[in-house]
């Protein structure tokens, strides 16, 4: 709505990705045998100009990325809200490759409200009947 963008968020969820990604490429050359930095240089034949004495840093392969799913507590309607008041809500355009869900939970007055419930209860001496 008012088009703010918080430039922190975006670098995290991109430094997410790009460590989801590593971690895949890592996990699948482990799952092969052999580790990234050998797969790559096993590959490489002695026409490839950037091989030179060997020296290649390992890429990622070129799987396509997964969507990043970011969980919002809040109904739409509670962050829509909170947004024309100023507050904060991601918005998709700002975030490549990511999903907003919203979870729909209550506000934070009806959890606590809950969370006190549930902690009175618990702490109660059972009858012994």
């Amino acid at each position: 709505w008012w088009g703010w963008r918080n430039a922190d968020d975006e670098h995290l969820v991109q430094a997410i990705a790009k460590a989801c990604v590593t971690d895949r490429a890592a996990n699948t050359a482990q799952t092969n045998g052999s580790c990234v930095h050998n797969h790559v240089n096993d590959a490489l034949t002695d026409s490839d100009p950037h091989a030179a004495n060997g020296n290649v840093e390992a890429e990622p392969s070129a799987t396509p990325p997964q969507k990043l799913l970011i969980m919002d507590a809040r109904s739409y309607a509670a962050a829509v809200a909170n947004r024309a008041k100023g507050g904060g809500c991601e918005c998709p355009e700002y975030y490549p490759n990511c999903e907003v869900m919203f979870m729909g939970m209550a506000n934070i007055h009806s959890i606590r409200k809950s969370f006190q419930c549930l902690r009175t209860l618990c702490a109660q001496v059972p009858d012994p009947v």
